[in-house]
């Protein structure tokens, strides 16, 4: 037994044991593997993904890895500095035919916390020859809750690699063995081909390594430190160099790289979520550092040497950093606070939070160090054996973050359907926002289709170009449903189909429910496919298929449906609002106008509009199959009679006033009377005067801060006019104030007005700024578009366009 645990037995021994831990601390993920993906957040979606395409790239010819028109469909996008992770991926493509996908992707991140664990374990068991300051620090640096938090993110989740290069970097200087050269490289490699973004990080520990070891590491010369290090950087570069030519290359192709994050955008570490147990309350993303391990990482600064300071001094400064540029307590951002070091890293790593994957690498290794000092306080006995088990279990404890987050993905069977269906083309899934994408991304692993939009960890400005050009399109990614307002449906519709978009396909799982009927009412097609998530429609339309008439006037020409507002009843002389969805099955070959009717009871027409149909897109210039949604608005005659009428919208040649096909009813209005006056008032003055024996004033109150005009209709007005109301200096004839408007503010016009009608206009007037003084009040009558005036007709006043009233007192 003591020569097992002396040898290779012990690391195998140990490995079994992180295994278990592994098990135990990812429940139930190792239960439900095929139908979970490991992480609790919407990133979980996008991360099958990379397995995907990169299976696809190798399966089919003429494909390249770092480019895709699958996403961001038509344009395409740039994938050179997507996340990634290709040994992650190839570890998953391996194990996808035994055990399929999402089991695949899943282990992969089970393998991250083992492999993360063991590799700590055999780095600082080498360094303190002390098996359990190995697994103390496999532990802390595995499993910890930020850690737990990354699962959502391979690229950041898979440090493995990074204790494995830096063992074997240590033992390539102090053995100087050409294997340990060559594999502390290797592992750099397979870190960057895990991420770059790892790369990074790793690569910034190196430095505070590399400074730590020519400071304070006395085992060889100072040269021979040098030249250790510089082969170490020779071989390693040599190894990433080919993977990052591409990265290179992009960064100098681009006038201003797509790369750059601004710096609101980075997400800080919250110094709250450092301190606080998941425990006690869970936090989605736990900075939580950890009672046990910070007392051993303490001990270990103490009395552990300069080594464990180093570790210590990393965790440090790289804490410094994940802070950000503002530190930030329970959301609270302390901006009289700046630390400037973190914006040097934003524009690159977007969130300086992930710099905590450092802290935990040097806390971890820390924490290793403390533990030796405290086994040596301790006598050789099983004592010791208790203490270690106790630590370690505390450590456990202290880091729990039961259950282990998982999503489970729900998907419509429609795609699952869509996988089957022939041909190479196109799917545009709505609303596709950064966020949403990543569902749509995940859901392209299971149809194969190529979709509008997609999430890339920098995306360029031109992938976007074809939604920002299309209006339909750009209106539904960015969840602008509400605010719909397509007329030519079809027009937008054959724009998709001609760049083989196949399917417009609308999530209900993503949107408010109000959203969906706001939806449904702009496109009142038949859909392809709907279910409890989502609702897809055929972007070549069809008669019959995708649409039909719910009013025919011809076999080939119809409404699909029609409104009218206000609904039920509206008032004598207002607006009424039309709404009619048009289609043509065949080209109507004209160009036609629309004609709305007022039927009363006994069917006889009492009113009669007739306008183009539809100016913006004559049809005479229509495809087959056109859908458009013609808006119009007319005001019912203001002495069209009370009561109950049918309203018929039909069509007809623009030119010649042909009728094409029937009419049709498309609403039932109750069209209620204005109140009139005809007593005749008796006003405060009385005033005689008439403006083209059209309507006359009776007289005018003088209030404080209004006049009261009273006019009387002499007959019915086609023409609406606008009365200007001013005072006018005697002396001079300059006009102090002056008030336009139509009759009651615009909101009674003379077109209204009856024979015979007594209409009392108020006039409010702000004479705050008006000389004291005595003014003549005076009105004109004009029609506001052209500006003509009315001509006056008064016993006593000279003809002209001025009718002149009794004089005012201003106070």
């Amino acid at each position: 037994m003591h020569r097992f645990w002396r040898g290779s037995g012990r690391h195998l021994a140990v490995l079994g044991f992180f295994v278990a831990l592994t098990l135990v601390i990812a429940y139930p993920l190792p239960l439900r593997l095929s139908q979970v993906l490991a992480g609790a957040d919407i990133d979980d979606y996008i991360n099958p993904w990379v397995d995907w395409w990169t299976h696809h790239v190798l399966t089919t010819p003429g494909e390249s890895l770092y480019y895709t028109d699958y996403l961001f469909y038509p344009d395409g996008v740039s994938l050179v500095f997507h996340s990634f992770s290709h040994v992650n991926t190839a570890i998953s493509l391996a194990l996808q035919p035994w055990i399929g996908q999402p089991a695949a992707y899943n282990v992969t991140i089970l393998l991250s916390y083992l492999l993360s664990a063991f590799g700590m374990y055999l780095l600082i068991e080498y360094l303190t020859k002390s098996t359990v300051a190995g697994i103390v620090s496999g532990i802390v640096f595995a499993f910890n809750p930020y850690h737990i938090f990354e699962s959502i993110h391979p690229v950041l989740v898979s440090t493995q690699w990074m204790p494995f290069s830096l063992l074997f970097l240590v033992r390539w200087l102090r053995e100087r063995k050409r294997r340990h050269l060559g594999l502390s490289a290797l592992f750099f490699l397979l870190n960057g081909l895990t991420s770059w973004h790892l790369m990074t990080f790793y690569s910034l520990w190196l430095v505070v390594f590399a400074i730590y070891y020519l400071a304070f590491e006395h085992r060889s010369s100072f040269w021979k430190k040098v030249s250790g290090l510089v082969a170490f950087a020779l071989v390693a570069g040599l190894f990433v160099l080919p993977f990052l030519v591409p990265l290179i290359r992009e960064q100098l192709t681009v006038s201003r790289s797509y790369m750059q994050v601004d710096l609101d955008d980075g997400r800080p570490m919250d110094l709250y979520n450092l301190v606080l147990p998941p425990w006690i309350e869970p936090i989605k993303c736990s900075g939580y550092l950890g009672l046990m391990a910070v007392l051993l990482a303490g001990i270990g600064v103490w009395k552990g040497g300069r080594e464990a300071r180093m570790w210590c001094g990393g965790a440090v400064i790289f804490l410094l950093i994940a802070i950000g540029p503002h530190p930030a307590i329970h959301g609270e951002t302390i901006e009289t606070i700046t630390l400037p070091w973190s914006s040097l890293f934003i524009p690159l790593l977007r969130h300086p939070l992930r710099f905590q994957l450092l802290v935990t690498f040097g806390l971890a290794g820390a924490a290793g160090y403390g533990w030796v000092v405290v086994q040596n306080w301790m006598p050789q006995s099983r004592w010791r054996v208790l203490w270690a088990t106790g630590v370690i279990l505390l450590l456990v404890l202290d880091y729990s973050h039961w259950p282990f987050p998982t999503v489970l993905p729900a998907v419509s069977q429609f795609y699952e359907q869509l996988a089957l269906e022939p041909g190479d083309f196109a799917i545009a899934p709505l609303p596709s926002t950064r966020q949403t994408a990543k569902y749509y991304m995940y859901y392209q692993t299971i149809h194969g289709k190529k979709i509008i939009g997609g999430h890339v960890s920098r995306t360029p400005r031109e992938a976007t170009r074809f939604m920002k050009e299309h209006e339909l399109m750009w209106s539904l990614c960015t969840l602008r449903i509400v605010d719909l307002n397509i007329t030519d449906i079809s027009r937008q519709f054959d724009r998709l189909a001609d760049v083989d978009i196949r399917y417009l396909v609308l999530h209900k799982d993503l949107v408010a429910p109000d959203q969906i009927e706001q939806w449904k009412i702009a496109l009142p097609l038949t859909p392809a496919y709907e279910d409890e998530y989502l609702v897809a429609y055929h972007t070549d339309l069809e008669m019959g298929r995708d649409y039909s008439f719910a009013y025919a006037l011809t076999p080939a020409l119809g409404l699909l449906r029609a409104s009218v507002s206000p609904a039920g009843e509206v008032l004598q002389g207002t607006f009424m609002g039309l709404e009619v969805y048009w289609a043509a099955v065949e080209p109507p070959g004209r160009d036609l106008a629309v004609r709305v009717e007022f039927v009363d009871r006994a069917g006889n027409v009492a009113q009669a509009e007739r306008m183009a149909l539809y100016p913006d897109w004559p049809s005479s210039q229509w495809p087959p199959d056109t859908i458009v949604v013609g808006r119009y608005r007319l005001r019912v005659d203001a002495h069209l009679s009370p009561g109950e009428y049918d309203v018929r919208v039909g069509a007809e040649d623009l030119l010649t006033g042909e009728p094409a096909g029937d009419s049709v009813t498309v609403a039932t209005l109750e069209v209620d009377p204005v109140a009139r006056t005809y007593a005749q008032p008796t006003p405060e003055f009385s005033a005689e005067g008439c403006f083209g024996e059209r309507l006359c004033v009776l007289g005018y109150d003088v209030g404080r801060h209004e006049f009261v005009l009273y006019w009387q209709a002499t007959r019915l007005m086609e023409q609406d006019y606008a009365i200007s109301t001013r005072l006018v200096d005697p002396a001079s004839g300059a006009v102090v104030w002056q008030n336009d408007a139509a009759p009651r503010d615009w909101s009674y016009p003379t077109t209204w007005w009856d024979v015979g009608e007594v209409v009392s206009d108020t006039v409010a007037c702000d004479l705050s700024g008006v000389p004291a003084g005595r003014y003549q009040l005076a009105v004109v009558v004009y029609e506001p578009l052209s500006g003509e005036a009315l001509t006056v007709s008064s016993a006593g006043q000279p003809a002209g366009q001025v009718l002149l009233l009794g004089k005012v007192d201003v106070p």
